[in-house]
């Protein structure tokens, strides 16, 4: 834990709410005493995280605070609030206000989405030769997804972080992050799945409940689960109005067809039969 606290805090710096007169600052979508529990999984590295595969890791939220967001010059782009947790593992506390929630916890508005995304361009195109970077924030319509990549050369020894989150748009939670990050000898991994949460509104509005989310189809790619989970409504819309078009087009049909008669010439009577006229000599 205490690598991804000492990333979170070089990232954000604890700042006095006077100094965000002048800049937007965003909130959090949670509050104070709100909570996530998550399944870890592909865990490396597990002494120093506190949890390992199969644990349960529930985040509780202790206390919120304003920190800056910069540029890549140093200079202040926005502020937004992020948290600490205290920290459980399959129910025993292992940690207390920890920066760790920062990652899984966000701000909701729109214009947040927005200047993220501006600022992670920036990043991208500053890194320096021999540095390869990749930072890219994909709004959809219900969730947003963030991936962060980093890789550094020098003196033959390989340093590397990457960093992938998709977050419930509405609510700011974190539904499933993977980590991983290598340096010297040093490497830890894990993949949080969000398996509960006392938060309202988390995941995909009006998905049928006996339909696993898009999020654990082992089996599909990952632009198929994209796809569906940001774009599922409006085509479920459409499809909608055209069934609902062919039932109505349906029993007009049923209900103006006329019923065939029981005879070529009509009901109830067959066409009356006449000898045949007398040979004419």
């Amino acid at each position: 834990m205490l690598i991804l606290s000492l990333i979170v805090i070089s990232t954000y710096v604890l700042v006095p709410p006077s100094a965000t007169a002048q800049l937007p600052t965003y909130k959090l979508g949670v509050k104070v005493g709100n909570w996530a529990t998550y399944e870890a999984r592909d865990v490396t590295g597990g002494a120093l995280l506190n949890f390992s595969d199969g644990d349960m890791v529930k985040l509780v939220v202790k206390d919120i605070y304003t920190v800056p967001v910069k540029h890549p010059d140093g200079s202040t782009a926005f502020y937004r609030e992020a948290s600490t947790c205290d920290m459980y593992v399959n129910g025993e506390l292992k940690a207390q206000n920890d920066t760790f929630c920062s990652l899984l916890f966000w701000p909701t508005e729109d214009a947040f989405w927005n200047d993220f995304k501006s600022l992670a361009d920036e990043w991208e195109a500053a890194a320096p030769p021999g540095v390869e970077a990749k930072w890219d924030v994909d709004i959809g319509t219900w969730y947003v997804d963030i991936y962060i990549y980093n890789k550094t050369t020098a003196g033959g020894l390989t340093a590397e972080f990457k960093l992938s989150i998709r977050i419930d748009k509405d609510t700011g939670v974190a539904t499933r992050a993977e980590f991983h990050a290598s340096a010297f000898i040093v490497t830890i991994g894990f993949t949080l799945v969000l398996k509960e949460t006392d938060v309202p509104g988390v995941g995909i509005p009006f998905w049928p409940p006996f339909i696993p989310s898009p999020e654990e189809w082992g089996w599909a790619p990952d632009w198929l689960k994209d796809f569906v989970a940001n774009y599922w409504w409006p085509y479920l819309a459409i499809g909608s109005v055209i069934v609902l078009i062919l039932i109505i087009v349906g029993i007009i049909k049923l209900i103006t067809r006329r019923r065939r008669p029981a005879y070529p010439y009509g009901y109830p009577y067959p066409p009356p039969r006449y000898p045949p006229p007398p040979p004419s000599s």
